[in-house]
């Protein structure tokens, strides 16, 4: 998801997850509550929440 995103070029990967986090936020009124102390549990858990948003599908 970060390769097709706009301006996010010089994120590391935990900052790009705070910025989808924020922007869900923003944009769609929706608040993610995203866990984890590494990225990969991060990332995981910021699945998690963007399925039981409605905002993705397990595919």
């Amino acid at each position: 998801m970060q390769d097709i995103a706009f301006g996010v070029e010089r994120l590391s990967f935990s900052e790009y997850i705070d910025w989808v986090v924020a922007n869900a936020q923003r944009f769609e009124s929706v608040a993610l509550r995203v866990q984890g102390d590494t990225d990969e549990a991060k990332a995981a858990s910021l699945v998690d929440e963007m399925v039981r948003e409605g905002l993705a599908a397990r595919g």
